[in-house]
């Protein structure tokens, strides 16, 4: 799965792509904040944490929100 969704990328193109997805640093889509948090950040989270775990440990104080959302959501 990982690798048909980000191709040739390495690890770290992979990392980058998830904190983007989970900062919002990326283009986002014409949809309102909790749909992007569902469908967008949700996902990179628990991708990052699967994949990356020192990154997912390592994100700063003002994201335990959105990981506790994160894994209530599953």
């Amino acid at each position: 799965m990982v690798k048909s969704d980000w191709g040739s990328g390495d690890a770290e193109t992979v990392k980058a792509s998830l904190l983007a997805d989970i900062h919002g640093t990326k283009d986002q889509p014409n949809i309102n904040k909790a749909v992007y948090s569902k469908t967008i950040v949700n996902p990179a989270l628990r991708r990052l944490r699967l994949y990356f775990p020192e990154a997912y440990r390592a994100l700063p104080g003002g994201e335990l929100t959105r990981k506790a959302e994160s894994e209530r959501s599953r």
